[in-house]
This record gives structure tokens, sequence and C-alpha cells, in this order.
């Protein structure tokens, strides 16, 4: 079925909210917009692959600032409840920036369900991660009341078809629909996952898709992008290897500058009568 009218012109509206906030969630000409990371271990490197570019880039807007929150071990489960203990060193993070909870408007998130076997045969793994998600997103605006982006990215690939092993193919390949699945569901008018005061109260933030992390191994995708074994640390054949970590970085990086959601905030605005670069 069609999206109902409106819904797909909300991603860009969302994005022209973004703007720098004080620690009281208004706009502040000095304040800053925060930008989170949501995940396991697994997300926590491929954040830092992206910092180690971000970080350094004359390009990205001054008044960004960009907190990796991703922790080791702590899986969707460990997201889903704005109780859970990961959100308060979330927090901790956060303010160690010079962050505030207010002015976080953005987050990126990679996360699955270990040993996802254990939730049955596609679709039932997938449709448990896409329930977890649901329930990360709206965490999320209940930590931070004045988010409005949330990108999502599904799996790399594993090497890996043990499912007793921590995310297995094709488990890892199928967690891109739990995104897809949660994004179609939001886009369709759900309550549950609404962001439009206009239609009720809004409990989650406009949710899309970040960078799309699968590849099919050595077969490049129309990109050109490819996942090699040696991309993955050779311990478990899941989490990035040094090598993977700049790859996924790179993607995350080229993403956040192109992306037309995103580079608005992202980057640095042109002085006034400066000639566009």
């Amino acid at each position: 079925a069609p999206f109902p009218p409106g819904r797909l012109a909300a991603a860009p509206e969302a994005s022209r909210r973004i703007r720098p906030l004080d620690a009281s969630g208004r706009p502040a000409e000095n304040g800053r917009i925060v930008m989170v990371s949501i995940g396991m271990s697994n997300t926590r490197s491929a954040f830092n692959g992206f910092l180690g570019r971000s970080d350094e880039d004359s390009a990205r807007n001054p008044r960004l600032i960009v907190v990796n929150g991703a922790q080791d071990t702590q899986t969707a489960e460990f997201w889903q409840e704005p109780t859970r203990p990961t959100w308060r060193v979330l927090d901790e993070r956060i303010a160690t920036a010079g962050g505030a909870p207010a002015k976080v408007q953005v987050a990126w998130i990679k996360l699955t369900d270990p040993q996802p076997s254990r939730n049955g045969a596609f679709p039932a793994h997938a449709r448990v991660l896409q329930s977890r998600l649901e329930g990360v997103v709206r965490s999320l605006r209940v930590r931070f009341p004045n988010l409005q982006l949330a990108y999502l990215s599904s799996r790399t690939r594993a090497y890996t078809i043990d499912p007793n092993d921590l995310s297995p193919e094709p488990y890892a390949f199928e967690t891109g629909f739990s995104v897809r699945w949660l994004i179609e569901k939001q886009m369709s008018g759900d309550a549950s996952l609404e962001f439009d005061a206009a239609r009720g109260p809004v409990v989650a933030p406009v949710v899309l898709w970040g960078p799309y992390l699968w590849a099919d191994g050595t077969t490049p995708r129309s990109d050109g992008f490819e996942w090699q074994c040696n991309d993955l640390h050779p311990a478990d054949f899941v989490h990035p290897s040094n090598n993977g970590v700049r790859k996924i970085g790179g993607l995350l990086h080229a993403f956040f500058k192109s992306e037309p959601t995103a580079a608005p905030w992202y980057l640095r605005r042109p002085a006034v009568g400066s000639a566009p670069r």
C-alpha cells in the first residue's frame, strides 16, 4: 500500500529542524548538535573507524559533537528499554564530550541479536530483532526528546555459517529485513512509531536507512564495495579487523557527507558571501 501523503517529506523536514541547542534544548548560536552511535562491540569498532576520519575533516560542522555510545556485548535487548544501564553509560559519555541530553538530535544504530538461530528460522528471528529495534528507537526519544533522525544499518557479511556462532550467515544478511520492516512500519503511519505531532503523540524520531554494510563477499556491489575474509577478525569472522574498521568508517564518512538529510547539519556551512566549494 502507498504511504500516507506527507510521510515522504518527513525526513527533510526533520533534518531542517536540527540546529545548535543549549543545555535546555533551546536554539543557541553557540550551542551544539550531538550525534551518537547505538550498538555493541561491532558498532563501537565501526564508529571508531568513522571518527578517525570525521575528527580530522575540516569540512565537518564545528558545532557538531560526535559520541561513540556503542558498548561491548550490549546487543539489541540491552537497549530496547529506556531504563537499561546502557543509557546511563551513554549519558556519561555525552557529558564527557561536552554535550547534554537535550542537544542529542541524531543517532546511528547498528544492532543485532547474538546467536539469532535461537529465535527461529527466517522470518521469525528477523521479526524478533525488528521488535527490539522498535523499542530502541522509542527509548531514544524518551532519553533524548529533541532527537530528530535515527539512521539504521544492518550487519556486515559474516564468514561463518555455524548457527551457534554470534552472527552467522544467512542471519547476518537477514538483519536487513528487520531494518526494512521497521522503516516501512513507521512510514505506513503506525502509531507505535509516530514522529508527527499533528497525527498523535510523538514517540520516535524519523527512522531512515544508514549506509548498507553487507556485501556478497568478494563479489563487488554496484558501488564496487566488497567484503573480504580479511576484513573480519580471524577469532570469530564476525567482528571487523582493522581493515574492516577502516572500510566501514569510510562508508559512514561518505554517507554523512553526501546523504541529503545529513549533509546540511553534518557539514560546515559556507561563510556568507564565500564562493561555494
